[in-house]
């Protein structure tokens, strides 16, 4: 029999990107993606949380440390940043699926990165923000194929669902989910949102309760 060769995951040096608007800054705590080649042998979604560090035999690790993982694939991985990476500026970045690491890479940390989840509509692109306490989305009638939707008026109040708002009081767990009630996680610097140019009252920011990862803005 021929010798069996197996071809290592390999991650490009800008590779790395923040989950919800894929801007190139990443911060603890929030989503990020990893862009590459041979990332994984089959695509999985994780089905529980806490996120498991392996996934379908690939695993990510930030300065030694597992990262959660949402989603692998050859191409795409979904991932956590640690909390732990909190009060680093850079980590070492590899991804290892069977048998094989990829060649390692720097990335850059910010103490925060916001970005905005993007819900793609056939037409453009649309924000993920609903009217709070509801499943509705501020977009356009209909914009949103399976989803109620309508414009939003002055006055109305919003969620707006993001990625990457940095520390947040009551921290959970790497991998697990945000709390409710006294438990909330409340992000600790100073967040602002403007819409039309103008400043808009912000209500609440910080982890989306039951979420990994994943921020909420009310405005």
């Amino acid at each position: 029999l021929g010798a069996i060769t197996v071809t290592p995951p390999a991650v490009p040096a800008n590779g790395v990107t923040e989950g919800a608007g894929f801007s190139a800054r990443i911060s603890a705590g929030g989503i990020g993606s990893i862009f590459g080649t041979n990332l994984a042998t089959v695509t999985t979604t994780a089905s529980s949380v806490p996120l498991p560090a392996t996934l379908s035999g690939t695993t990510v690790t930030m300065n030694g440390i597992a990262a959660p993982l949402f989603y692998v694939s050859p191409g795409q991985i979904n991932f956590q940043i640690p909390w732990q990476l909190l009060s680093s500026s850079t980590a070492t970045l590899t991804v290892t699926t069977a048998g094989a690491t990829s060649p390692s890479i720097n990335v850059s940390l910010t103490p925060a990165s916001p970005g905005i989840f993007i819900m793609n509509t056939p037409s453009s692109s649309q924000g993920a923000i609903q009217f709070a306490n509801t499943t509705t989305f501020a977009a356009p009638a209909g914009a949103l194929p399976g989803n109620s939707s309508r414009p939003a008026t002055t006055g109305d109040l919003l969620t707006i669902f993001c990625s990457g708002l940095g520390a947040v009081s009551n921290t959970p767990a790497s991998g697990s989910a945000s709390g409710s009630g006294s438990s909330l996680s409340a992000v600790q610097a100073a967040v602002s949102v403007t819409i039309g140019g103008q400043s808009a009252p912000v209500s609440f920011a910080g982890l989306t309760p039951g979420f990994v990862g994943l921020f909420q803005v009310n405005v």
